[in-house]
């Protein structure tokens, strides 16, 4: 998987959106999986599984992009 941090997605009324762009690495296309959340992106990635979805990952809204 290859990771983006800060990646600006700009929007219709020239707001960009800051977020974290993961994708296969590897050449093709692939489906999106869109995860939002309002807070801190840093807080929303936990390591890598197996953890399961306990308190590890509990907080986390935007749906981990590990798992």
């Amino acid at each position: 998987m290859r990771e983006e941090r800060d990646f600006a997605i700009p929007v219709y009324d020239g707001t960009k959106l800051n977020s974290y762009l993961y994708r296969p690495d590897a050449e093709g296309k692939f489906a999106v999986i869109l995860g939002v959340c309002a807070y801190s992106l840093d807080d929303q990635v936990a390591p890598v599984m197996p953890v399961g979805a306990g308190e590890i990952r509990g907080h986390v809204e935007a749906g981990d992009p590990n798992f």
